[in-house]
């Protein structure tokens, strides 16, 4: 009895260890709010632990802030175009005119915000600065869960192509090297323009996504993981769980959908040396254009070796325990 409790504490660990949950947003239980990080809003500082701590909102800490009333504003608005599925947020636009709303970037909890490359700490490339970095070796992954998406009220329009994304950002880098001041990686649901059709994409900043994918673009700043509807279909109500997975060491990135194969490539290590920013956007969407969001979700894996040392340190106590238990 006292070897299995051991073998499932060391397995507990092994196993907590594995991944840290660093951001998640479950829309349709907590709205626009996290159900894993925390400000404090009455005072404009950050949680200190003692004052009043309220679930951290995606929009950021401000709520003044463009996307804290944007993403309102698309709570708000989306709710008047019918009712979502249970545990789904159906997010959208009412408004007349042509919608782009660029909701970020909005630095992760517990990531100071950097306004320029003098603000930027000393050695912030290994220093712990980033929720994930390339020197620790840790992969990202993001999950996004959809059950409903409407684009088609820009059904014919090829210069209006609705899409919704969510990007992870390496702000930091972009200002100390970047010649856009920005670069970022991130899973986008979108219109493909005159096929009217429905993908989903990788979609970076220019010259970030150097392979995978089908259809890389000659700026190589988007690639289709795969299709939703066929042509002339810019409506699904299926559910879908959209993952990405980005190695920051090795310079790799793999996506699903559902539980089809994966599709892999590669990207510029150069550009993402970590992750210290997130920005949702809503682009080209037209008066009655909705999407329905389960979750977002951010995951940080740490460096494979590190798992291992666990397991490893896990073995040797078993092998220890049998031994002088003879």
């Amino acid at each position: 009895m006292k070897i299995k409790l051991l073998l499932s504490l060391i397995l507990g660990i092994s196993l907590g260890a594995s991944a840290e949950l660093v951001e998640e947003w479950n829309f349709g239980d907590n709205g626009n709010f996290s159900s894993v990080t925390t400000h404090d809003y009455t005072t404009g500082d950050a949680d200190d632990g003692v004052s009043n701590p309220t679930a951290r909102h995606i929009g950021g800490t401000t709520t003044t802030a463009s996307g804290y009333v944007g993403w309102d504003a698309r709570a708000t608005q989306g709710a008047t175009l019918g009712t979502p599925a249970a545990g789904s947020s159906r997010l959208g636009s009412t408004g007349t005119a042509i919608l782009n709303g660029y909701y970020g970037p909005s630095n992760f909890d517990g990531v100071p915000w950097a306004a320029n490359a003098g603000a930027l700490p000393a050695g912030y490339l290994t220093d712990g600065y980033y929720v994930a970095s390339a020197a620790a070796g840790e992969i990202v992954d993001i999950t996004l869960k959809v059950t409903d998406i409407d684009f088609d009220q820009t059904t014919g329009n090829s210069n209006n192509n609705a899409n919704f994304s969510f990007r992870l950002w390496d702000k930091a880098t972009g200002m100390t090297a970047g010649v856009a001041n920005t670069y970022f990686l991130g899973l986008t649901v979108m219109d493909t323009y005159n096929s009217d059709r429905l993908q989903l994409a990788l979609t970076s900043s220019n010259d970030t996504i150097l392979s995978g994918g089908t259809g890389l673009t000659a700026t190589k700043n988007r690639t289709r993981i795969g299709w939703l509807t066929p042509n002339n279909t810019l409506a699904d109500s299926s559910d879908y769980e959209f993952g990405l997975s980005i190695d920051l060491a090795a310079g790799t990135w793999a996506a699903q959908i559902n539980d089809d194969a994966e599709v892999t490539g590669t990207f510029d290590t150069s550009h993402l040396n970590g992750f210290d920013r997130y920005q949702t956007t809503f682009q080209q969407f037209s008066q009655g254009d909705y999407i329905d969001v389960d979750q977002i979700s951010v995951n940080v894996i740490p460096e494979p070796a590190s798992v291992s040392l666990i397991a490893l340190a896990g073995g040797s106590i078993m092998m220890l325990r049998r031994r002088f238990a003879r």
